[in-house]
Order: C-alpha cells, then structure tokens, then sequence
C-alpha cells in the first residue's frame, strides 16, 4: 500500500508539472528554452541497485556557456521524480546560446551521491557511450529533455569517475544577489567581474546586469570577502558575515563603483599594454610626454614589426620598429618609429587620443611662441642631446632626437626628433614635423613618404 501511494503521488507530481511546462510561457524568460535531465541508470554488468523513489531524490549539476563561462546553475540542486520506473528532473531555464554540461550527481534522501556521469578521459568513462561534459543547444521556447548516463558509486573510487578532489557528498550551497552600478547612477547597471574569498576558498564570476547578477558560492565559513573590479572604475571590496549575507538572498547587494578619474598632468597608463606615459598640458591642449610604445592597435590586432631594411622600403602595410632594431636600448625613452600606414589607421594612439594633425601642432608653436618653440619643446639636460644642447623643456614637452628610418635605413639619432602629422591632403606624401640639436625653432610641415619612420606623441581628443 504504501509503494502504491508513493506510486501514486509520483504520477500526480508529474503530471501537475507537466501541464504547467504545457501552458501559458508568459514566465519564461524572453528569448529563453527550458531543458529537463533524464538519468539513464546502467546495470553495470549486473551490479547496478534497483532504484525506488527513496534512492534517487536530486541531481547535482553544474551548466556552463559553450566557451566555459559560469551560469546560474554552478553544482545546483535540482529535484528529480519518478514515474513508472522513469526519473526526470525538474525543469530549468536557460537563455538562447549553447552550453555544456560538465557536472552531475544523482543524490539519495541522505545526501549521499549514489549515481555518478563520469567525465571524459576517466576510467569509468569507458563505460557509457557519452560522458561529460556534454554539449547541447537551447534555442527560442524550445523544451530538450537531455539522457545523461550514470553509473553507480558502489565500490568504485573517485578517480573512477574522474572526481580526484571530490568527496562524495553534497556540497551545502548558498545563493545571493548582486547590482553593479556607477557611483550615483543606480538606475544603470553595470557589467563586472567578481570575486569572492574565504580562507582558501576562492570563487570567481563574470556579473552582468540582471541576466546574472545570482551568485552561488559554498556554505561553511564565518565571513566572505567581496571584491568587486571593473576597468575604468576603482575596485569595491567589503567582508559580510555569513549571517550579513543572508539578508541578499532576497534584496540585491547593491555596489557603486567609483570611477576612477584621470586628470592632465598625471601619468596615463594604456590600457591595451599597461604602458604607463607621463603626460603635460600645454595651453588647451594635453599631450604624452613621452613618444608612443604601442605595438598593438587599440584595438587589439598587433602591429607588423619589420627590421629588415629592404622589406621595411617597400611596404604599403602598417609596420613599426625601434631605432637600430634595439628595442632594449632605444624603447624607452624613444618609442616606436611607425610608418604612415600605421598612423593612417586612427587606430593607433589609446582610445580617447589621436596622432596630431598640422592644426594642432601650429597651435603648440603659436602657444609656446614660435620663435623660441623648439629650445622649450625640447628635453633639458646632456643625456640625450649631448653637450650643445639648448633645450629648456620649459613646456614640460620633454622631446627627445630619436631619429627616423627613411628608405628603410636609420639615422639622425641623438640629432632631430621627428613627428607625424595627420594632414593628408596630398596623394603620395605625408607631413612631419621636427626638433633640430642646435636650433631653437620648430619647424613644420615637411612633405615626406608613406613608408618612412617616425615618432608618434598623442594628444587627448
């Protein structure tokens, strides 16, 4: 009788759900799918337990995105029901995408893992025809009931399953929420990265607005550290209690991040290599104090470095080199010589700066005075250009003679400082613009080719 009863409200259970997931989709999230898990039980050659509702009670699982990124449902919990000897687990959500699955354990009433999929490469393996992780799609209103084979715990070991590190029993979980927002502007959520720690325990999440902003971390310690970190932003951090974190299972914890300000004078740090430029500000204008490194456009797709001299003639594509091809004696404080191709691209100062066109540089010799620009443009000091030199670097311009690569050969180090110009007006050449050792003007433009090398100094857009 009691088997019958069981039996019984097993079918009432699953009909009830099934009509549910059959009718009106208005809670389903837009654009979303929803997949349940059918456990496939192995005999293993005759030693398999016969299962009754009492055995299997819950899947442990774990659904990651295609390329390895976290859901929400990171070793979850999902209940599982019987019908007529058949078990299939509740129904969960997902967004449109692909994904994978890379953890799941069939849990008795006790919490003990009595049925495991094995991972690929383990030696159980060997013994179901698709182990984890497995791949699946979820497309728009789609319903994927998804066959997992698993295969009983009994004297088998963890390296069995491909578990070395696993104990055998449910992990305690818990969830809390979190909302990312601009210092001030809390109705704009922002995307960020997340990391919690407690003792040794370290659990990382990318939060993206709403969408997954649950965060599911490991029961067991007294407090946790939250560290919160977006580019252009300082970083938020705060330790809550166990009991403290209680109170965002419901409400968001909600975090402001402060941006963090960049202001003229201040060393800008590039945010594509981590190369860190003293900067000045002349007049109206803000300019790097020192000449351009980058190796990479600012959009990340690398810069062709070319140290043959012939190859470096006759190229019509983007291409940079350092002075004599020494990049550990001549990067700093030299820079890159590039080529008009690579100044053409607009790509190359960090996002938010751009090479100076001949406008730009005719307002730094008028603001400076024009008779007298080359003498305070250029650095102080015999270090770099040598015992006559006059500079005063009284504008703090700080430019060195780095010289140039012209007809793919080097040359004039230590006696001009050359610098793009972005007028190009003109089919075949380009202009420059220069500081000579002895001289105390600033003359510009000069009409030069497309495939000489020069320094670059950005300046703020």
């Amino acid at each position: 009788m009691k088997h019958t009863v069981t039996k019984l409200l097993s079918l009432v259970i699953f009909l009830w759900m099934m009509a549910g997931c059959g009718g009106d989709d208005s809670g389903r999230p837009n654009g979303s799918g929803e997949i349940s898990f059918r456990p496939q039980f192995a005999n293993e050659m005759g030693n398999g337990r016969t299962l009754d509702l009492s055995d299997a009670v819950s899947i442990l699982i774990t659904v990651n995105h295609n390329d390895g990124s976290p859901t929400e449902y990171s070793t979850s919990e999902i209940a599982l029901y019987q019908l007529n000897g058949e078990f299939i687990s509740q129904k969960i959500s997902l967004p449109v995408g692909a994904y994978r699955l890379t953890e799941f354990l069939v849990l008795d009433e006790d919490n003990n893992i009595i049925y495991v999929a094995p991972e690929e490469g383990s030696l159980q393996a060997q013994n179901v025809s698709d182990p984890l992780p497995i791949e699946f799609v979820i497309s728009v209103d789609d319903i994927l009931d998804l066959e997992v084979e698993v295969l009983s715990t009994d004297n088998l070991g963890l390296e069995d399953f491909g578990l070395v590190g696993f104990d055998l029993s449910k992990v305690d979980l818990f969830r809390f929420y979190v909302n990312v927002s601009e210092k001030g502007k809390l109705e704009e959520l922002l995307s960020a990265e997340l990391v919690v720690n407690a003792e040794s325990y370290s659990f990382h999440q990318n939060l993206a607005p709403i969408a997954n902003n649950s965060v599911v971390i490991k029961e067991g310690f007294l407090s946790y550290t939250i560290l919160v970190t977006k580019d252009g932003y300082h970083d938020y951090s705060i330790t809550l209690s166990r009991e403290e974190l209680n109170h965002y299972e419901s409400t968001p914890l909600t975090v402001e991040l402060e941006l963090d300000l960049w202001l003229p004078g201040e060393d800008y740090v590039d945010p594509r290599d981590g190369e860190v430029y003293k900067t000045v500000q002349i007049g109206d204008q803000v300019w790097m104090a020192e000449n351009l490194r980058a190796i990479t456009f600012n959009d990340g797709v690398a810069i062709n470095n070319v140290t043959d001299d012939t190859s470096w003639e006759s190229l019509t594509t983007a291409a940079y080199s350092w002075y004599d091809n020494n990049e550990e004696s001549n990067k700093t404080p030299h820079g890159a010589l590039y080529n008009w191709y690579t100044v053409e691209s607009g790509k190359l100062c960090p996002v938010g700066w751009r090479v100076p066109a001949d406008d730009d540089w005719l307002a730094l010799r008028s603001y400076v005075g024009s008779e007298l620009a080359g003498r305070k443009l250029k650095d102080d000091g015999t270090d770099y250009w040598g015992a006559d030199n006059n500079g005063t670097n009284e504008t703090g311009f700080a430019a060195v003679p780095s010289g140039s690569r012209e007809n793919g050969v080097f040359g004039d180090f230590g006696q001009y400082a050359y610098f793009w110009s972005t007028w190009s007006d003109h089919p075949t050449t380009r202009h420059r613009w220069e500081l000579r050792k002895t001289q105390s003007i600033f003359p510009g433009p000069f009409n030069i080719s497309r495939d000489d090398g020069y320094s670059v100094r950005c300046m703020l857009d």
